[in-house]
């Protein structure tokens, strides 16, 4: 007995899946199959794509292939269309940032794009207002605005508080903020702290975007450079303040 009849293949309407938090998504047969049959029994159902993430957004033909056990197949197609609903995630400080200006008294607004992330990151549009590199005289206080929004039209804002701080006396040359490196900065598990300069140190605090005191280190026996274990924290921005005879400076951290 030869059997040459193809399955009946039968595939469910057009449908939507989302993206989750990493940009992915998956589909199973199940999902695409709506009763397919054959006049005798059914060896495999395949489709051609199962997996989609950030790059696959809008509509997907999918391909349902149904073969019986005499080797006989046929096909079906649905449109599955991908969407991102997440907004990008903004770690908006809750507490005023502080920083300094340099020696002349003037702080040029710095890039906090660092504290933004999107499940699909690809095209996303950011505005900071003050923008990026606008001089501040010290001191002084602004209002912080961050916007993202990404390729799906998901938008997210976040406003906060930047304080500039009164730096040290131009004529005081023992202390500069230069003098203070922090690195490698983004970091994964520590960082390093060095400094040239000949005022004393006393120590360094690491605070998180809530304002709780993570960990604090002596830097009293500072010499030329020290290093601290970041790798029990968790991914994000912080802030190290360190505290010299006279001052307090304060660097952000991102920890990815």
């Amino acid at each position: 007995v030869k059997d040459s009849i193809p399955p009946l293949v039968n595939c469910v309407a057009p449908f939507t899946v989302e993206l989750d938090n990493n940009g992915q998504a998956s589909i199973t047969v199940a999902d695409i199959d709506n009763g397919s049959t054959d006049n005798c029994d059914i060896a495999s159902m395949t489709i051609d794509s199962s997996e989609f993430d950030c790059s696959t957004l809008g509509e997907n033909t999918i391909t349902l292939t149904v073969t019986d056990l005499k080797g006989n197949s046929a096909t079906c197609t649905t449109i599955v269309t991908v969407i991102d609903t997440i907004a990008p995630t903004i770690d908006c400080p809750s507490e005023p940032i502080i920083v300094e200006g340099d020696d002349t008294g003037i702080y040029l607004v710095e890039d906090f794009s660092s504290f933004i992330d999107d499940n699909c990151p690809d095209g996303l549009e950011i505005e900071q207002i003050p923008p990026v590199g606008t001089p501040l005289t010290d001191p002084s206080t602004v209002e912080v605005m961050l916007k993202a929004l990404d390729s799906s039209d998901n938008i997210t804002n976040c406003f906060f508080t930047l304080i500039v701080d009164e730096t040290l006396s131009t004529g005081d040359i023992r202390f500069r903020e230069s003098d203070i490196k922090i690195y490698p900065n983004p970091s994964r598990d520590h960082i390093t702290i060095s400094y040239t300069g000949s005022e004393l140190l006393q120590n360094a605090l690491l605070i998180d975007f809530s304002g709780k005191r993570i960990k604090k280190i002596d830097l009293s026996s500072f010499n030329q450079s020290q290093t601290m274990d970041l790798s029990t924290l968790a991914k994000g921005v912080y802030f190290m303040q360190i505290t010299t005879e006279t001052t307090k400076v304060v660097r952000k951290i991102v920890i990815r």
